[in-house]
């Protein structure tokens, strides 16, 4: 136990108490080196107390951080038999920074010794990331052998087995790894480990006579988005005619060879493939999915009619099923765009006919509200609107603007004020609250905005503050009736800590009033939260107070940023409803919007020309600033990309010749997200919705939505976004910006 006197190092800290509140103190603020020369002050003063915090730790630590790899070696060395049990963390530490200095056979045989042993729980995975790189740039695979494969379970058996196979391919014994490959695969083939271990066998002889093993790594890699090499492999195997049915393997085979060429953009042989699996199937659902994606294949390659009679097809197969929405959706757009309004409308019915299909219903009747709006032809609109609120689908920022463009456009300013309004009420950062704020703005409703300001100045509470903030026309009007309406909210029990709270003073942890046995927490007691990000979450429990802040806060400054930010949406679920999101405490707001990697992102995206803003958000909302994400499709890092993408992109962005591992990087993965989306840009000429929309769903689906549109106005392609994912997607990443906009990154 360390008693409070032993805590009293002859620092000269004020009352001669614990040193490390200062410490945080100092490495939150940015004093780098102040924080290493305080600690190695105290390590000299009193060596053994020190160790015993783990001060030595957070030497070696800053040390790194410094760039002097070399010394940090050294300390991190010093600090393996830990007396504050940090042992597990300094192996890994000395690991990385073995790798970093360019000995990959040192860090491998460092990080083996730890996964062989019983590590922490957090641990393991970052364990196998660095094994996993080092061994592949010079490590000795016979080090596998010291990590019993029973010795661990789930991901960091299957991460301990991909190792092996990668030895065994790609290792001077030459051993075959087919076997291995061929379970390892049976075991599962959605996960990023799964292509990364049929990579390391497409080229196999076998592959050339063997239907089974060509099918199984041909599928996994139409999982993994290898479209080429998916085709390649497939398409021996599948049938070039009736031959009778195939089995399931092989009718599966056939829709990815299906899909892998619609992927590629090859679109009219992918609408045969789909027309032959819609003509040979005896499964209704399968038959109906075949003629939609057909109908998509068609209308991309241009042939509208071919597209709507596929989209009808699909419907007419299976009223019921699954791809009835979508298809009958499809076609009703097809029917508008041509010309064919009645014929829209009279789809829409059959639409509305059917609960099932609540979905398409608000789609289809949000298509041709805002078609006719932007046509200028309102009169028969408004009961579109009514139809899709009705059936839900449509936010509430989406009713109350294109309902604020009616009352507009027909000369009720009154209402169309309120509807814009409304459509910023709970989410400010929103697409369509930029639209309605520039709109509330223009010429057109400057009357009706100075009669509302007249009758608002008569009221006291803080929602009539808020809307005088947004409605007055100068800046420093805006910010007076803020700062009113904070004061009103700043007196309330429930409402004062989201406005003018913040995170609990370092110096009142509740951390240094006790002798801390945990490990984790003795890091967290250095400020080293995102390598203790349990003791983070048992320390500052999450809820809507000063210390849920705290926990947020620190979570989301640090390698843990993903945690963090999933805390602190825990804790905005319960914020009252009457705290507007954009005026809730910075520091609030920071937990849940962080920014590390500020500097590569700002920079990157500046070389590029690309708003640092978006770059941010679209990480925040691709990876939660995890550097080490995966999807399910082989998408990695911040930025989420997939291997075949990245390399395309590796030329513009300055990145050398790359492999998945490299994608984990955040010097690699942030100038392949800026380069991507200056690539876009240019494409899109600069609309944030087609760009973001674009990231998402590819360049060609977003072209298709842009040629429904009858006008250049983003918010009307936010409205034609013909994918729920993908139109969640745009308004998160466009929420994300504004917020970084706010927060972080302003618009210059």
């Amino acid at each position: 136990m360390i008693t409070a006197a032993a805590l009293a190092l002859a620092t000269g800290l004020q009352g001669g108490g614990d040193p490390r509140p200062q410490l945080i103190e100092l490495g939150r603020s940015g004093h780098l080196q102040a924080e290493l020369g305080r600690v190695e002050s105290l390590l000299g003063s009193d060596p053994e107390v020190a160790r015993r915090l783990g001060l030595d730790f957070l030497h070696a630590d800053l040390l790194e951080r410094s760039g002097r790899l070399r010394d940090a070696a050294e300390a991190f060395a010093q600090t393996l038999s830990s007396r504050a049990g940090l042992s597990p963390w300094s192996r890994l530490r000395l690991a990385i920074v073995q790798e970093r200095l360019g000995h990959p056979e040192v860090a491998a045989g460092l990080v083996a010794t730890l996964l062989a042993g019983d590590p922490p729980e957090t641990l393991i995975r970052r364990g196998f990331a660095l094994l996993d790189r080092t061994l592949a740039r010079g490590g000795d695979c016979r080090l596998l052998r010291g990590l019993q494969r029973d010795h661990f379970a789930g991901a960091a058996r299957r991460a301990r087995d991909l190792l092996e196979i990668r030895c065994l391919t790609g290792g001077p014994e030459g051993r075959d790894a087919l076997p291995l490959v061929r379970d390892f695969l049976a075991a599962g083939t959605s996960d990023a480990m799964a292509w990364d271990a049929a990579a390391t066998s497409i080229d196999h002889p076998s592959v050339a006579v063997d239907r089974s093993l060509a099918l199984l790594l041909g599928l996994t890699a139409y999982q993994h988005r290898e479209f080429e090499i998916s085709l390649r492999l497939l398409r021996p195997w599948t049938r070039e005619g009736p031959e009778g049915p195939f089995d399931n393997l092989g009718r599966d085979a056939t829709y990815a060879v299906a899909r892998s060429l619609f992927w590629l953009g090859r679109y009219p042989d992918a609408a045969r493939e789909f027309g032959r699996i819609a003509s040979e199937s005896t499964e209704i659902d399968t038959r109906s999915d075949a003629f939609h994606q057909q109908g998509r294949a068609l209308e991309l390659d241009g042939d509208l009619s071919g597209a709507l009679v596929s989209f009808d097809r699909a419907y007419r197969e299976a009223p019921a099923g699954e791809w009835a929405g979508a298809a009958l959706l499809s076609a009703l757009r097809l029917e508008y765009l041509s010309g064919n309004a009645d014929a829209a409308r009279r789809r829409l019915t059959t639409l509305a006919g059917s609960p099932a299909l609540a979905s398409a219903t608000a789609r289809g009747a949000l298509f041709i509200a805002v078609s006719e709006i932007e046509q200028g032809r309102t009169d028969r609109v408004l009961p579109l609107l009514d139809l899709a609120t009705r059936t839900g689908e449509t936010s509430a920022e989406e009713v109350s603007y294109w309902r604020g463009r009616i009352a507009e456009s027909s000369g009720d300013l009154e209402r169309a004020l309120d509807a814009y309004l409304a459509t910023s009420a709970e989410r400010p950062f929103h697409p369509l609250a930029e639209a309605a704020a520039s709109r509330l703005h223009g010429p057109a409703l400057a009357t009706a905005v100075a009669r509302r300001l007249e009758s608002l100045r008569e009221r006291k509470d803080a929602e009539s503050r808020r809307q005088l903030s947004r409605l007055a026309a100068t800046e420093a009007d805006r910010a007076s009736w803020r700062a009113e309406g904070l004061a009103q909210l700043a007196a309330g029990r429930t409402t004062a800590p989201w406005v003018s709270g913040g995170p609990v003073p370092v110096a009142e942890w509740p951390l240094w009033d006790e002798s801390l046995h945990d490990p984790e927490d003795l890091l967290l007691a250095l400020g080293l939260a995102g390598e203790a990000p349990g003791a983070v979450l048992r320390r500052f429990p999450a809820g809507p107070t000063r210390a849920g802040l705290t926990g947020a806060t620190l979570l989301s400054e640090s390698s843990a940023a993903r945690a963090g930010i999933g805390v602190a949406e825990s804790i905005f679920d319960r914020r009252p409803r009457q705290v507007p999101l954009d005026w809730v405490a910075t520091d609030w707001l920071r937990a849940l919007y962080p920014l590390p990697w500020r500097d590569l992102i700002r920079d990157r995206a500046r070389a590029f020309g690309v708003e640092p803003a978006l770059l941010a958000a679209v990480i925040r909302e691709e990876s939660r600033f995890d550097p080490e994400a995966l999807s399910a499709a082989a998408a990695r890092g911040l930025t989420q990309f997939v291997l075949p993408t990245a390399r395309r992109l590796a030329p513009a962005a300055g990145v050398a010749a790359l492999d998945a591992r490299d994608l984990f990087l955040p010097q690699v993965s942030i100038p392949l997200g800026a380069a991507y989306l200056a690539q876009l840009g240019k494409e899109f000429k600069g609309n944030p919705i087609a760009i973001a929309a674009a990231y998402n769903a590819g360049e060609s689906q977003t072209s298709l939505w842009l040629r429904s549109c009858f006008s250049a106005e983003p918010e009307e392609l936010l409205a034609k976004i013909g994918f729920g994912e993908t139109r969640s997607y745009v308004t998160r990443v466009l929420q994300s910006r504004n917020a970084y906009r706010k927060l972080w990154l302003p618009v210059r």
